[in-house]
């Protein structure tokens, strides 16, 4: 779910200027996954950043569901920017738009109260719903609906636990093995357990058992047996802290009756 402005600048479109202007406000940063495509966020800040692409003659800024304050604020600096660098009009149909102030930020909590709303729901039905950050993506499910329900503020804490995902965290590390499969290749990510690592969601997660087989089990699977000192973050986000020789065993006892390696070879 997200919005779209449509804006056909004046001038001939120049991303170097886009960015030079942009990037001028503290914190913002800029990738360019695609030709004419770039995603800006504000460091630390941002729960969703801010995608604009270039498909001639419009440039195309399109904000998304779970976008907070900041989020709205990059909105209008990058319609400054435009009406700054190319001039231009906004030509979303029945809205009269301005560039300088595409987003009224008065009702910026507002509307992250209602996304919540709507993700919640969605949740509730046992719908994981993923979004996607400037640096990983976010898994919403029931359980961390959940638990932040019990909280003060819910909305308020998902923006806190967003950003704490995205910008507090060490990015996921480890090797993972791709397998063909006759719908769709399935991902096996070799679990650690002597290191510190952050556990992202996975098709299948593997714990090797001391022989030449592994176990094999799921990131919900995992959820049910976690050891003490890992902390699941968000659905499937897990910051695991290295394990000692007895809670490495107490693991995998506690996870060889699930294993799903047969799964693999169907």
């Amino acid at each position: 779910m997200s919005k779209s402005y449509f804006i056909k600048p004046h001038k001939a479109f120049d991303p170097q200027k886009l960015l030079k202007n942009v990037t001028k406000w503290h914190g913002v940063k800029f990738q360019n996954p695609n030709c004419d495509e770039w995603l800006f966020w504000v460091e630390n800040e941002s729960t969703r950043g801010v995608e604009v692409t270039y498909d001639d003659p419009y440039i195309e800024i399109c904000v998304f569901i779970l976008s907070n304050h900041i989020d709205y604020q990059l909105v209008n600096w990058i319609g400054q920017a435009i009406a700054e660098e190319f001039g231009g009009v906004c030509e979303n149909e029945d809205e009269n738009i301005n560039l300088k102030e595409i987003i009224n930020l008065t009702s910026t909590q507002e509307r992250f109260k209602n996304d919540f709303k709507v993700v919640s729901s969605l949740a509730k039905r046992k719908d994981t719903i993923t979004i996607y950050g400037p640096h990983r993506p976010v898994y919403i499910g029931y359980n961390f609906i959940s638990r932040l329900e019990t909280m003060d503020d819910a909305a308020v804490q998902l923006d806190l636990w967003i950003r704490h995902l995205q910008y507090k965290l060490p990015l996921t590390s480890g090797s993972y093995i791709e397998i063909k499969h006759p719908d769709e290749p399935k991902y096996v990510k070799t679990l650690q357990l002597n290191d510190y690592q952050i556990i992202g969601k996975f098709d299948y997660l593997a714990i090797e058992t001391g022989s030449d087989d592994v176990c094999i089990i799921t990131n919900d699977d995992l959820n049910t047996i976690l050891p003490d000192t890992w902390t699941l973050i968000d659905e499937y986000t897990i910051e695991a802290q290295p394990l000692n020789q007895k809670a490495q065993l107490d693991l995998l006892h506690r996870a060889l009756p699930m294993n799903r390696i047969d799964e693999l070879n169907d």
